[in-house]
């Protein structure tokens, strides 16, 4: 099975581990900082806010616009067309910088291609995105 043209293999990792830290990852795809970097970030945004970041739900408090200045956008799903995917969010959005929220998890997009530690995520519904 060939893998999809929208697919960036990525995990700004420095310890090359899968950690379920996708937020850390989608953000260092978008604003080419380290993983420390960002993770320093949220941490004291977790201080701020007297929460673990990871904790923090993004429903309740937008951190992508608090912190880096990202515009958020919501999206509609009308009825009876298809919901927006990743591979058709990639084709529409060919270029600038996206986070995505699916379903549990975040993605990072950069000029229509999505960064991941794995493919086979064209198919996943798109919920919101950020555009830095």
């Amino acid at each position: 099975m060939a893998v999809s043209k929208y697919y960036r293999e990525f995990n700004p990792n420095p310890l090359d581990k899968e950690c379920g830290d996708c937020v850390i990852r989608s953000l260092c795809a978008v604003t080419e900082k380290s993983w420390y970097e960002i993770y320093d970030m949220l941490s004291n945004l977790g201080k701020e806010l007297a929460c673990p970041f990871d904790s923090i739900d993004i429903k309740d408090y937008d951190f992508y616009t608090h912190i880096f200045g990202m515009t958020r956008y919501k999206v509609s799903r009308e009825k009876g067309k298809k919901a927006l995917n990743v591979e058709r969010f990639c084709k529409e959005h060919f270029t600038g910088k996206y986070i995505l929220r699916l379903a549990n998890h975040m993605m990072g997009v950069v000029d229509g291609k999505y960064y991941e530690l794995y493919p086979g995520w064209e198919d996943a519904t798109v919920y919101t995105y950020w555009r830095l």
